[in-house]
């Protein structure tokens, strides 16, 4: 039987060796076609790959060969998005400004779903603050009048809550109100796709969720037998 992938194999090792991304997914393939632990190591698990049968090594680089196009697929397109930032490139810049760009592209994002959550929750904590210390303010003015038998005090402060969020036609609440839409999907999504990118991708994050949710239904399940 011939296996014509087999002759790819040399260069997804290659590839393999290059990118941590692609050696996390080389071990994971190499346990999903084995059933057996990865090795620690590129050489180890190139080693381990050779000593298959062909049609596991033949699975394995199948398997491999679509992982290394979507790894180049995701970095094509972040190369769209934010251009090519290679050793060629940054070899023009002093290593001050090599610094800055690679800081930049690194924090970017984290600090813009930063800066959105603060534009959530800042305005309505900043209101909370000014209310409270007028409303202690308020305390203290009633409490002296009332120390000099007077029980109204000539001067209290209106809380500010009321004037900002007291209608929905208000200006405030709809300028907010949109502030927080827009900024809860995109902060939504970023965390979202980074516990996604954490477990491993789309499908084990998926296998996960599944995993938890029959693991719910047999310990319900348990619990309802011992009743």
């Amino acid at each position: 039987m011939v296996f014509p992938l087999l002759a790819m194999l040399p260069g997804i090792f290659t590839a393999i060796s290059s990118a941590t991304e692609l050696f996390d997914a080389g071990k994971k393939v190499y346990n999903e076609v084995t059933g057996n632990d990865a090795p620690a190591s590129p050489d180890l698990l190139q080693a381990a790959v050779e000593k298959l049968p062909p049609e596991q090594q033949q699975a394995f680089a199948e398997k491999m060969s679509k992982e290394i196009e979507m790894y180049q697929a995701q970095n094509d397109r972040l190369e769209i998005q934010g251009g090519r930032v290679d050793a060629e490139t940054l070899s023009v810049l002093s290593k001050e400004d090599a610094g800055k760009v690679a800081l930049m592209r690194m924090t970017t994002r984290p600090w813009v779903v930063r800066q959105l959550t603060r534009a959530m929750v800042w305005p309505v904590m900043a209101i909370f603050a000014v209310d409270i210390f007028l409303a202690v303010l308020n305390t203290i003015t009633a409490g002296v009048w009332a120390a000099f038998g007077d029980s109204t005090a000539p001067l209290q402060f209106d809380l500010v809550a009321g004037k900002f969020f007291g209608s929905a036609d208000s200006v405030y609440v709809q300028m907010y109100s949109q502030i927080v839409e827009y900024s809860a999907y995109i902060v939504i999504s970023y965390m979202t796709l980074r516990e996604v990118g954490k477990v491993g991708g789309p499908k084990q994050a998926a296998a996960n969720a599944f995993s938890g949710l029959m693991g719910g239904i047999k310990s319900a399940a348990q619990a309802f037998r011992k009743k």
